[in-house]
This record gives C-alpha cells, structure tokens and sequence, in this order.
C-alpha cells in the first residue's frame, strides 16, 4: 500500500454559479488539495482529489474484509 499525506482541507463559500464550482474542481485537480463547500457557514460537502477517494474505497473494502474473516471465525 502506498502512503499518501493528506492536507489539510481549504474552504469554500457555495458557489452560487456553475463556473463557481468549476473554479472549485479546478483548485482540487490543479493543487491536490480538498475543499470543504459550505452553505450558511455550515460545512456541506468535501471535493476531494480522485486519490482520495481511492484511498478511502481501499480503506473501506479492507474494513469488510477483515470483518467478514472475523465473521468466519466466530
């Protein structure tokens, strides 16, 4: 498995345009970086780096693995 260091997210207004969300994917692709969006001051929803997700889908699949031999053994 591959080590990655996350960073810190930044965060983001909601866009209230399309090109503002553009302008959001365009930060996480170009920097790598997360962006929290968020809505009233209140945290909404992560943009987050594709390798990111495949971190965490890893994560996830790994954490049913390991319960499901746990389960054969019982």
């Amino acid at each position: 498995m591959s080590s990655v260091a996350l960073d810190a997210p930044s965060h983001v207004d909601e866009p209230g345009l399309a090109a503002g969300y553009a302008e959001v994917f365009s930060r996480v692709a170009t920097n790598g970086q997360p962006v929290i969006v968020r809505r009233a001051g209140e945290d909404l929803a992560a943009v987050v780096p594709l390798q990111y997700l495949e971190l965490v889908q890893d994560a996830v699949a790994r954490q049913k693995a390991e319960r499901i031999s746990v389960h054969d053994f019982e």
